[in-house]
């Protein structure tokens, strides 16, 4: 086993998890780089086009560095995709602790916020002249 690979996290314990944050190298290298700009985003997370992007890394270095996180048990996909390079929807990953404490939610633009509380007071109007409350 090399000293990148790492199986002290087991998915059970919060303490595995910081097990395993402890032994990745502290920095420079290019793993803790995505690891960390990932965390820091905390439940927005990014893409891998997002990391390649702000570390001004290749995507080939960054998609394998993610893989291995992810097989350590230290990112997970939030469930979310964002649009990426070339308006490809990419996967929104978030550090494993954020993935299980909750999903991120897009941010509404304004124009979607508009809309959503139109709907919904066209939809309470409704029920008012339904009851017979407004006419």
């Amino acid at each position: 086993m090399s000293h990148f690979e790492n199986h002290a996290y087991t998915g059970t314990r919060h303490t595995s998890r910081e097990a395993a944050v402890d032994v990745l190298p502290k920095t420079g290298t290019q793993r803790r780089m995505v690891y960390d700009h990932i965390v820091t985003r905390g439940a927005y997370g990014a893409t891998i086009d997002e990391c390649a992007t702000s570390l001004d890394m290749p995507v080939q270095s960054v998609t394998p560095r993610r893989r291995e996180l992810e097989d350590q048990g230290l990112l997970v996909d939030s469930g979310v995709v964002r649009k990426g390079t070339y308006s490809q929807n990419g996967i929104v990953w978030v550090a494993a602790d954020e993935g299980d404490a909750k999903p991120y939610v897009q941010p509404q633009t304004k124009d979607s916020q508009i809309a959503s509380l139109k709907a919904q007071l066209a939809a309470a109007n409704e029920k008012l002249v339904a009851h017979g409350i407004l006419l």
